[in-house]
């Protein structure tokens, strides 16, 4: 094979291969790193589990008033903060996925618009 095809196989083949393999990764990092399918499944628990228990001695008003908004409480904390970074993970990935569909189509555009821009700086010239 001549230089200009392995070039061709290079730029073609071989490096949106690459590419595509990176964005993955880019991809399964951010969704494990926000670890998103963790976080709905654990979307109504308590923040950090803390919470009041209802079985202790007897039937207690006060006491079961009090667990029951500090329960409350802790599961809506533990809401706001998930949401917060299910939020936040969601936006990385959107920006993962725009980013990585715009860099492979400029690669693969880029040397069709370098002949471009050379073949109409000639004919300035």
């Amino acid at each position: 094979m001549n230089n200009l095809a392995l070039f061709f196989d290079w730029y073609f083949v071989e490096v949106p291969k690459k590419i595509y393999r990176i964005w993955v990764n880019f991809l399964w990092f951010f969704n494990n790193f926000f670890s998103l399918l963790d976080l709905l499944r654990t979307f109504f628990y308590p923040w950090k589990g803390y919470y009041y228990s209802y079985r202790e001695g007897g039937f207690d008003p006060a006491r079961f008033l009090g667990n029951f908004i500090f329960n409350t409480f802790s599961r809506l904390i533990g809401m706001i903060l998930r949401l917060f970074v299910i939020i936040i993970g969601l936006a990385a990935e959107i920006f993962v996925v725009i980013f990585g569909i715009l860099f492979f189509f400029s690669w693969l555009i880029f040397p069709f618009l370098l002949l471009f821009c050379f073949f109409k700086t000639i004919r300035v010239i």
